[in-house]
């Protein structure tokens, strides 16, 4: 069951500055188990909850660089819209989210090779699509941001999980 389908208060676990809902951390093996840019970019959590910001660590890989020596655009673009889709995840659980509709994204600065950290907070919902700004900071500079809308499944309608993982 989804933390949005239940009317008992989350409950968090973790320590201040590290703070992660119970239901979204339950649902943490599963989401990286569909493996993707997860894995590829070994993202990890360092806050999940659905009633804020979430942050993850990543890392941008050495071997997929581009002719200049940074990373290569596509990986960025990757890396935010997988955790754009997390925090809309972790909004409203995994079985709800159809998957992205559009991703409006602004390359700031130079990607290195290396570990980043992503931020992500929904900004707006409604009962189709879930509004998700998303920063990637390396060495304290934001070096790229988007902004992702993510659409639901409609009212009453779920993505059977089972389904979902047998076709990663």
């Amino acid at each position: 069951m989804d933390h949005a389908e239940t009317e008992t208060q989350p409950h968090y676990v973790g320590t201040p500055g590290q703070n992660f809902c119970i239901w979204c951390v339950a649902n943490w093996p599963m989401y990286r188990a569909m493996g993707g840019a997860c894995e590829l970019l070994n993202i990890a959590p360092l806050a999940l909850r659905h009633d804020g910001p979430i942050t993850v660590s990543a890392v941008l890989p050495d071997h997929i660089k581009n002719p200049l020596g940074s990373v290569h655009g596509g990986v960025s673009a990757m890396l935010l819209d997988e955790v754009g889709g997390l925090a809309t995840c972790c909004l409203v659980g995994f079985r709800h989210l159809r998957g992205t509709r559009r991703l409006d994204l602004s390359f700031l600065k130079r990607a290195n090779p290396g570990p980043v950290i992503v931020r992500a907070e929904v900004i707006k919902q409604d009962d189709s699509s879930v509004t998700v700004e998303i920063e990637v900071v390396q060495n304290d500079v934001s070096i790229a941001r988007a902004e992702g809308i993510y659409a639901l499944h409609p009212p009453g309608q779920t993505r059977n999980p089972d389904r979902a993982r047998a076709s990663a």
